[in-house]
């Protein structure tokens, strides 16, 4: 069979596919298959079955586009991230090293890279190769690119301003926020730039830049630093270097304001997240509906909703809807402060929750963020956090299960005490 036929059948079955009919494109694939197809139908076919959730498959095809072409960049790379979100981060290491080497400059293969080793618990060469954010154009919507052009600070000790600047997420905000003291130890005259749902927490710990998420700083500082990139420019680049928790505490005045608001009760109580930021492109992964909390409101708990955003007059019938009412995250901090345990998919309130030394349990999908490594039912990050994983990619029915026997064990062992 000639190329060019092969051609007019693989855009045959592309059209079949696309139309809701995969019966009608897998016949017309083994045709295809069997007549020794070019690069570019298995390049092809990975997209189509990335589409429709065929990761095992999709990783097959790139593999085989590379045994035709081991020389093509962008198929090293597809089959580096199809092994880092699922298969193993160990492959997607070797493939992000080959996409570096095929183009040593491209930023999007050292993000790649940086990922792959910070997950396996490489954090410095991790870090290091991670400043290729500010290069990815797909990373372009990060806040510090208002701050590119501007001098970076080295880490050396001086008397200028240096203005730390939380570059991405709340969650990482809060994550790297144990830095910021070592920081002011050698650069006295520090201020934070930070989001405003950040800023009255922050504020009690150290000097804050009044900007707000749309302020520009420019001007107001002499050096700058991004605040991921801390540990690399304060040389304390490892996981068994990372500060200790807690190293942020709620406001007493808010935790007295929030007491008279909780349940007086001497049952667990309880905060529940279950949805991060709908504007992460993987949030579909990491998140899942309300309701898979349920079960839980049978056990003797209180359970209150952290969940924000939220309407003012949604009801979960399960839950108390106290989320309403929190107006920033320090108010956030002086609930949890009273709460026994949080319950979090992989969002901001997690990491708050750890930063103040609070009991919390991460669902997390099967391959989670580099930071929470691999294989494990801890983390460096924080000492009160447990970590429950999915065993099957986006199936969170066994991580709820054992969370609700653990959950029930606790419930019965504090009934059992307030009896006794």
């Amino acid at each position: 069979m000639t190329a060019e036929i092969i051609d007019q059948l693989w855009e045959v079955s592309k059209r079949a596919f696309q139309a809701g009919k995969p019966e009608l494109a897998d016949q017309i694939n083994k045709i295809i298959f069997a007549n020794n197809p070019g690069f570019k139908v298995y390049a092809e076919l990975a997209k189509l079955l990335e589409r429709t959730g065929q990761y095992k498959s999709a990783a097959d095809a790139l593999r085989r586009a590379i045994k035709i072409d081991p020389g093509s960049f962008d198929a090293w790379y597809q089959l580096g991230f199809y092994m880092y979100y699922h298969a193993d981060p160990k492959d997607a290491l070797d493939c992000f090293e080959q996409a570096t080497k095929l183009l040593p400059g491209n930023a999007d293969a050292r993000m790649g890279l940086a990922m792959a080793q910070m997950i396996l618990g490489d954090l410095k060469n991790g870090l290091a190769n991670f400043e290729a954010r500010f290069k990815v154009l797909g990373q372009r919507q990060n806040r510090a690119y208002v701050l590119e052009n501007q001098p970076r600070w080295d880490g050396k000790p001086t008397d200028k301003r240096v203005l730390i600047f939380c570059e991405q997420g709340n969650g990482d905000a809060v994550q790297f926020a144990r830095y910021h003291r070592f920081v002011r130890a050698i650069a006295p005259n520090t201020v934070v730039w930070s989001t405003p749902p950040l800023i009255d927490l922050l504020r009690r710990h150290e000097a804050i830049f009044e900007g707000g998420k749309d302020g520009n700083p420019v001007g107001s500082f002499d050096v700058w630093v991004p605040n991921v990139s801390l540990p690399l420019v304060l040389n304390m680049a490892s996981y068994e270097q990372v500060p200790p928790t807690p190293y942020l505490a709620a406001s007493p005045e808010l935790i007295q304001r929030w007491a008279a608001r909780l349940k007086p009760s001497p049952r667990l109580k309880i905060g529940l997240v279950w949805q991060g930021s709908a504007t992460n492109s993987r949030d579909r992964h990491r998140s899942f509906p309300a309701e898979r909390f349920r079960p839980l409101a049978e056990l003797p708990v209180d359970l209150y909703s952290l969940q924000v955003p939220t309407k003012k007059d949604q009801v979960y019938g399960f839950c108390d809807n106290i989320a309403a009412e929190i107006q920033s995250f320090d108010d956030t901090a002086a609930i949890i402060a009273q709460l026994d345990l949080v319950l979090s998919v992989d969002t901001a309130v997690a990491h708050l929750a750890g930063a103040l030394g609070k009991p919390v349990w991460l669902l997390l999908n099967q391959h989670g963020e580099w930071r929470w490594l691999r294989e494990r039912d801890d983390t460096p990050w924080y000492a009160s956090a447990r970590l429950f994983r999915q065993t099957e990619f986006d199936n969170w029915t066994g991580v709820l299960a054992r969370v609700y026997d653990e959950v029930a064990t606790l419930a019965r062992q504090r009934v059992a005490k307030a009896a006794s």
